[in-house]
């Protein structure tokens, strides 16, 4: 999709999440109604096909979504590593400056 913006409906996608009483349940509940009542998506093509799209949209996106959990994973991990070196420094510079005392 050459020119395809990822954000061009966040706007009106998070003011749904945010007026929803029961959550991201009730938004997908909503969107499918939608379909069902002003569109041919279920209708419209083979037998199976609107299903396969939603199926092929999903797993492109969960892959993301997997890869973007393992990124955050490492990056939480990396912090925690200096975090724990800068604990260790600290802890053999006041242990050698009790040795010179």
């Amino acid at each position: 999709m050459a020119g395809h913006d990822p954000e061009k409906f966040d706007g009106m996608f998070l003011a749904m999440c945010q007026r929803s009483e029961k959550g991201i349940e009730e938004v997908l509940d909503c969107l499918f109604s939608f379909l069902v009542r002003k569109t041919d998506y279920y209708t419209g093509g083979t037998p199976g096909l609107a299903e396969k799209m939603l199926m092929e949209h999903f797993k492109k996106y969960e892959k993301i979504a997997e890869k973007q959990k393992e990124e955050i994973k490492k990056e939480r991990e990396e912090q925690e590593r200096k975090r724990k070196e800068k604990i260790a420094k600290r802890k053999a510079e006041e242990q050698a400056e009790m040795e010179r005392l």
